[in-house]
């Protein structure tokens, strides 16, 4: 059985209540990711999981509220619960925190912010994440993001990449999303990066543009 957004939330809602009845102080925030960021958003209604990042999770009190969850939403449910900020590959998000604000939990006398990881995050976790089920997402999220909030957020993420040798890979796929999806020109995109050198030459290398946009890859201001 799938759950929206609101049986997502109502489960998280759940486990910070018997967090701060055992622990007697609260997360300072949580943040929405994977199925559930996507419902938040309104992209893709369901989701198998209940997924969120939280930086102080009581991985007992977590496990505690899955299993007695199975009984409403089936035996495969999930609640994903991590405190890293490197849950998804080589990809790093270390302004989650400043994720939108979706809604607010209030637990006895504290108010939890509810955040959401940005669709432009969430095309980043999808371009790396390469399962079948992620790809089959990238056209919804494509539908919903603009090239220029996406080049800016790459430009931000790339310098927190975890793997500095797989930078290629991710910079690959993304130019494949925007030339796919965003219709923009896979030259134009390539300029706007700020990557290396080196790297934007491979970048054009392996799609075989021509000699004059690969002497104007070096040098340019992004």
């Amino acid at each position: 059985m799938l759950v929206n957004f609101e049986q997502a939330l109502a489960c998280i809602k759940e486990v910070m209540e018997r967090h701060v009845l055992k622990h007697g102080e609260a997360p300072p925030f949580i943040v929405a990711v994977g199925g559930t960021a996507l419902a938040a958003h309104g992209i893709r209604p369901l989701s198998k999981d209940v997924d969120y990042y939280s930086p102080d999770i009581d991985e007992d009190v977590v496990h505690q509220v899955e299993q007695e969850m199975k009984s409403v939403y089936g035996r495969d449910f999930k609640i994903d619960a991590t405190p890293g900020e490197n849950i998804w590959g080589p990809i790093i998000f270390r302004d989650i925190a400043e994720s939108g604000e979706k809604t607010v939990l209030s637990i006895r006398e504290f108010n939890i912010p509810v955040r959401v990881l940005s669709v432009e995050d969430l095309v980043m976790v999808k371009l790396v994440a390469g399962r079948t089920k992620d790809r089959l997402d990238l056209p919804l999220l494509a539908e919903r993001v603009e090239p220029e909030a996406l080049v800016a957020r790459f430009n931000v993420v790339s310098r927190w990449h975890g793997d500095r040798a797989a930078a290629m890979s991710f910079a690959d796929a993304f130019v494949d999303f925007l030339v796919e999806y965003k219709e923009m020109n896979a030259r134009e995109c390539i300029d706007r990066l700020s990557l290396p050198d080196y790297v934007k030459e491979m970048l054009v290398e392996a799609r075989c543009l021509t000699d004059e946009d690969q002497d104007n890859v070096s040098g340019l201001s992004t």
